[in-house]
């Protein structure tokens, strides 16, 4: 056997290849058997063998695969540019890629070699805590599978895929505020946009569970993902979309703990296509969340492939930070997302606002007071403590003390004001502000008191004779909801009222 072989050829990339690997490990092996065979013989007395002719063809192609002769040679630097953007060609040759890096590592362990590998015991650890630490306290607190009790949240057509599982387990680790506030209301209800987010939180769940390829039910989310994109891509109202943007953005965002050179450009590209389609990234919807966000996340995959990202997203960085969003968002004292009710604060006078944030921060006060009520009860100081008491009845003395909205100079018209910048003057009587003081009333009565909601009105009756009223028993004396809808369409605010005609 020759002491010597060698390998040519015309890119020197191609060396990287695990056939040329392969070769020149066999080659080794093969030479210091015979070496040893040398000894032996040499030591039993008898001639060492002729050695065999070199081979023709030292290429690797040439005597392990016939497939590998015809494929064209590949060009120096940049590896390689996709024209079209199919994401399920890219995945499937990321994948193959996987594959026979799976298989050099076992025949690195065969020859004795160290293989790097995740720690298993460590990252088990590590999801075994998380899977406690949500059936133990997200559990409790989410009877019929959290708020979605009516199926309204987006799922994949795949029963074995629940987005309401991954949402339970990583959304307290990864939705931060600024997402909540500005990143999710640009979606404005794109399914596919939404659902895509799963691959990024199923990619987090392999590498806690010490996968180094992609598991299963990974591989089910992205199946899922790359069909929607398909069906998008043939509708041309969907196909350069922010819903089709975000998609693929969260995709790479995905891929870049496998790290696949193709794959992750195949998504820079096609990201790059659709800001070229739409005329620039500034022409994206959500006031430059989108493209700000998505653009970041393109850059950090640059940055992982050591590669060169399109010029439109460099140019970007030179732009203004995004705003807050303009799309509406359902508002309530029991549900305000945002540290304001943005989406109601230029549909009502300052006074009615004043009155949703006393019941909002009321409502935060009475949610967060169970640890201090466990513990006063513990000290037999029933049914509250003093101080949180005396807080909530201050609430419900405020909104006794508020003034009927009698005078017509504070009558507030939406429409004048937006064209006039004042909020008040020139409008009729503020239905809204008097809706939400009877509701006020009501709503912080039955929380100082603690006495249902429904009978509040009773109650507060008997508490306040001398603010009861009396009604004509002819006419109804009771509205159970109460909407307030501006000319345009849109819902300023809706509030349950209990005995509207008990109050004065």
């Amino acid at each position: 056997m020759p002491d010597f072989q060698f390998l040519t050829t015309d890119n020197p990339e191609e060396f990287k290849k695990g056939d040329y690997l392969k070769q020149i490990r066999s080659h080794a092996m093969l030479s210091v058997k015979h070496h040893e065979q040398q000894q032996q013989r040499s030591k039993a007395g008898q001639p060492p063998p002729k050695p065999n002719p070199p081979p023709t063809s030292s290429r690797p192609g040439s005597s392990i695969s016939p497939s590998l002769v015809s494929e064209p040679p590949l060009r120096a630097g940049r590896p390689v540019k996709f024209v079209d953007y199919n994401p399920t060609k890219a995945a499937e040759k990321g994948s193959r890629k996987r594959s026979l890096q799976n298989q050099q590592d076992a025949e690195d362990e065969e020859d004795q070699r160290a293989v790097a590998s995740i720690p298993r015991k460590s990252a088990k650890a590590r999801t075994s805590f998380f899977a406690q630490y949500a059936d133990a306290v997200l559990n409790p607190r989410q009877v019929g599978r959290g708020a979605d009790v009516l199926n309204t949240m987006p799922e994949f057509s795949n029963p074995k895929i629940s987005v309401w599982d991954l949402k339970r387990q990583f959304d307290h680790l990864m939705l931060t505020d600024t997402m909540k506030a500005l990143y999710f209301p640009a979606m404005d209800g794109c399914r596919h946009a939404f659902l895509s987010t799963a691959c990024i939180k199923a990619t987090y769940a392999d590498m806690l569970n010490g996968y180094v390829e992609e598991s299963p039910a990974t591989l089910y989310i992205k199946e899922e993902v790359y069909t929607m994109i398909r069906e998008s891509l043939v509708d041309p109202r969907k196909q350069a979309d922010d819903g089709m943007f975000m998609s693929i953005g969260q995709l790479l965002a995905a891929e870049l703990v496998q790290g696949e050179e193709d794959v992750m450009m195949t998504h820079e590209q096609g990201l790059d296509r659709i800001a070229e389609h739409r005329g620039g990234l500034d022409k994206l919807g959500g006031q430059g969340v989108v493209a700000n966000a998505i653009s970041a996340g393109a850059l950090v995959s640059v940055i992982v492939r050591e590669g060169e990202a399109p010029q439109r997203f460099f140019d970007h960085l030179n732009h203004p930070l995004a705003t807050a969003t303009a799309t509406r968002l359902p508002e309530s004292p029991i549900f305000c997302p945002r540290n304001d009710f943005y989406s109601i604060v230029p549909l009502c006078s300052p006074s009615t606002l004043q009155i949703l944030r006393d019941m909002r921060d009321m409502t935060t006060l009475f949610v967060h007071s169970e640890k201090v009520v466990r513990r006063a009860s513990l000290r037999d100081e029933y049914p509250y403590p003093r101080q949180l008491s005396s807080q909530l009845w201050a609430f419900h003395n405020r909104m006794l003390d508020l003034p009927p909205n009698t005078d017509p100079s504070t009558f507030f018209d939406p429409a004048v004001a937006a064209g006039k910048g004042s909020t008040g003057g020139g409008g009729a009587p503020d239905f809204v502000y008097e809706a939400c003081r009877h509701a006020a009333i009501l709503y912080s009565y039955a929380i100082a008191a603690r006495v249902p909601l429904s009978t509040a009105g009773q109650y507060f009756e008997r508490a306040y004779p001398q603010m009861a009223v009396h009604v004509d028993i002819a006419k109804p004396t009771r509205i159970d909801v109460v909407g307030v809808v501006e000319p345009n369409g849109h819902d300023i605010a809706i509030f349950d009222l209990f005995d509207f005609g008990h109050v004065a």
